[in-house]
């Protein structure tokens, strides 16, 4: 996706194909994820780039999975690239932003991390949508968050995939629902931090 680009007014579950210049590729030599234009991350190699993919939806939007972290307000109407980073930044015109990108989980891998901030009211909502290929069990609630069970290879060599969330959430039918304070929101997907 080109700097400045305007994204689709679209939700992130929109079950239509999504032309592949409409996804940011992060990347940081370990693994690499691709965004939509609605902050949700659509493909993820995990942990690393010759793993099983672990999120498929930009492949097979029924079955292969995603998560997606998108304000309860309205959609999001740009994104670019933040500055000189390798971080995507996603804005409303209410001025919520949220950036998005690979970091260090501290255990010589990656995690995928959301930062959301903006306005002190409002609310999130998180949609992690199961990988329905894998026989094992899908995304399932937990303290803090969400843990993928195991699927088709043993859950694959990084062990659960985890999603952790800084805030408190309500687990609805659409996925985890939470009040945005002041201080912002992190959403973290990657191994569960030790």
């Amino acid at each position: 996706m080109s700097s400045g680009s305007s994204a689709r007014n679209s939700d992130s579950s929109d079950t239509r194909d999504r032309p592949l210049k409409e996804y940011f590729c992060l990347a940081d030599g370990r693994t690499a994820a691709l965004l939509n234009s609605q902050a949700g991350c659509d493909f993820l190699c995990w942990p690393t780039f010759d793993s099983p993919l672990r999120l498929a939806a930009l492949l097979d939007r029924r079955r292969g999975g995603s998560v997606a972290v998108t304000p309860t307000g309205g959609p999001i109407t740009t994104a670019t690239w933040r500055g000189g980073s390798r971080a995507a930044r996603y804005t409303r015109p209410d001025g919520v932003r949220i950036d998005v990108g690979l970091v260090a989980d501290g255990a010589e891998g990656s995690a995928l991390v959301w930062l959301v901030d903006g306005p002190g009211s409002g609310s999130l909502l998180i949609s992690p949508t199961n990988p329905e290929a894998g026989r094992g069990s899908g995304w399932q609630e937990t303290p803090g968050g969400a843990s993928l069970g195991p699927a088709l290879l043993e859950d694959g060599p990084g062990g659960p995939l985890t999603l952790l969330v800084s805030a408190s959430t309500v687990a609805s039918d659409a996925g985890l629902l939470l009040e945005m304070g002041p201080d912002g929101i992190v959403v973290w997907v990657g191994a569960s931090p030790r």
